[in-house]
């Protein structure tokens, strides 16, 4: 049997024995004078988690060394045996601790051949096999300690383990919730852990209970749109219901999220179909901008109300009487990188042709005889590849809109055409665009400007429509042939990335106003 308790107790207190500690083979006695068998650390409701295929463990060792206990647990066959840690510490030490028991792990899976089965900030999952038994380890943060937990069972004992933890886990959230609610920062740290006990207690019927979690963590984590609509779609307050809903849908990016919350406050989102048609001749300092799907309108709508607050200048939006397709996507997900990676490990490389599949394979060669933690995150790095879209080139869908819009433009060159996508764009080298075109027409795309994109924590569409106006300037502007300005502030001044988006500001430069003024 693999436990933990010595690296756990090492690793926080330099391996310094409490002289009140129980070692091994002497438990503590309770006062009836039988041995201490529920861990102290553990609140009443984990009882059920002493037990292994409807069968209770029985304790046969319990430790405490300074702020370190273990408890160990046998089956009555010895088959099964069950090792639970419990370390206090303040969130400073936990992390510090949490990144070496990653470490001491990491050797342990990869001396035995086994594999991570996850890795976030606030717990890890790890399996291997030894001759003669199997073994599971889970970790969890939790706000004032960490929980070792540790399975193993003679080879071949077909026990759901996967579905065991999974009890554990949820266990660990409500524990997870009830330290943190006294603290709203505490709550607001914990906010997606609270959300999986919250839909926890919706699946097993506990809806009253669910919405008080609910209640809390909405409070402290009012960006979490997704537990807003879960809480929309779960309580009878319809006023409350209302609020929440509005919330998503007016500041959400998601179009699966905006869509939802619109369906539920019984609003209809404005389609491509209900856009005007794109008139011949249009005249006038103005900005056209073309919807190329993937788009979202209403989206637009209010990125063109900053824009015109910006600029002074009018947008209308209009759609193309002819059909619009992105095909099939010219770059995998960040393709630059993954192709650095596999010339790195195998030596230059023709990638002509390579698919999805390819790519991951080559990838996972990268890693074959690295350490486990290098295999999870390029086996984490393959799926989230396959799972985001691809980039598009953009030079031959700039050509085919500069194409179609020949036929509509008048000779006016103050009236300025873009177009606006979601879809990701580059061109030649370049890892992605903002805006790519000229004189003829751009095409802009937000693709790289969304959270979801950017990993960041929490979705804004107000950020995301100053993003999108602020980059429309120069997909505008730049064909009038005004010149670029030197001052970073100015939405027109060029942007190598999103720092640089998020650094300009919404008010344009004396030398950009003046030479836009020319053409009123």
């Amino acid at each position: 049997m693999i436990a933990v308790a010595c690296f756990a107790a090492l690793a926080i207190t330099g391996g310094r024995a409490n002289s009140a500690s129980v070692e091994a083979g002497s438990p503590p006695k309770g006062s009836d004078g039988t041995r201490e068998a529920y861990p102290r650390f553990l609140p009443p409701y984990y009882a059920h988690a002493l037990e292994i295929d409807g069968k209770k463990l029985a304790v046969t060792e319990h430790t405490e060394k300074d702020n370190a206990s273990r408890y160990v647990y046998t089956s009555e066959d010895q088959v099964v045996g069950l090792t639970i840690e419990s370390i206090t510490c303040d969130k400073a030490n936990c992390a510090a601790v949490y990144d070496q028991g990653l470490q001491f792990f990491n050797t342990r899976t990869t001396q035995y051949g086994g594999r991570f089965r996850t890795i976030n900030r606030t717990e890890f999952r790890t399996d291997w096999q030894t001759a003669l038994e199997e073994a599971s380890t889970y970790v969890f943060v939790l706000p004032k300690s960490l929980l070792f937990w540790t399975y193993t069972a003679r080879l071949h004992r077909n026990t759901d383990i996967d579905s065991y933890f999974d009890g554990v886990r949820a266990l660990v959230n409500r524990e997870r919730y009830d330290e943190a609610l006294p603290d709203n920062v505490e709550m607001g740290r914990w906010g997606a852990q609270i959300h999986e006990y919250a839909r926890s207690l919706l699946k097993q019927g506990k809806t009253a209970d669910a919405l008080s979690v609910f209640k809390n963590l909405l409070a402290t984590s009012p960006f979490n749109y997704e537990a807003h609509l879960d809480f929309v779609e779960s309580t009878s307050d319809r006023t409350a219901a209302k609020n929440s809903a509005t919330v998503v849908y007016e500041n959400a990016e998601s179009p699966e999220l905006i869509s939802r919350a619109a369906r539920f406050l019984g609003l209809n989102e404005p389609s491509p179909g209900s856009l005007p048609m794109l008139e011949h001749g249009e005249r006038g300092l103005q900005v056209i901008l073309i919807p190329l799907q993937p788009s979202n309108i209403r989206l637009l709508e209010e990125a063109t109300k900053v824009y015109q607050k910006v600029t002074d200048v009018p947008v209308k939006i209009r759609r193309l009487p002819e059909p619009w397709q992105f095909g099939t996507p010219d770059r995998v997900y960040s393709q630059r990188s993954v192709q650095q990676t596999i010339i790195q490990s195998a030596g230059a490389t023709d990638f002509a042709g390579w698919t999805m599949s390819r790519y991951g394979a080559a990838l996972l060669k990268t890693v074959a005889t690295k350490d486990a933690l290098s295999k999870y995150w390029m086996n984490d790095f393959i799926e989230k590849m396959g799972e985001r879209p691809g980039q598009y080139r953009a030079d031959p869908y700039l050509a085919r809109l500069t194409e179609l819009l020949a036929k509509y433009r008048s000779d006016d060159v103050r009236t300025m055409y873009v177009g606006v996508t979601e879809a990701n764009i580059f061109s030649g080298e370049n890892n992605f665009l903002f805006s790519f075109g000229g004189s003829s027409g751009s095409i802009l795309s937000y693709a790289v400007m969304m959270a979801k994109t950017l990993g960041e924590p929490y979705e804004s569409r107000k950020r995301l429509d100053e993003r999108i106006a602020k980059e429309l300037v120069p997909a505008s502007l730049k064909s009038l042939g005004i010149p670029r300005p030197s001052d970073p502030t100015d939405p027109y001044s060029y942007s190598d990335g999103i720092e640089r988006l998020t650094q300009k500001t919404l008010t344009l430069s004396a030398p950009t106003k003046e030479a836009l003024d020319k053409f009123k």
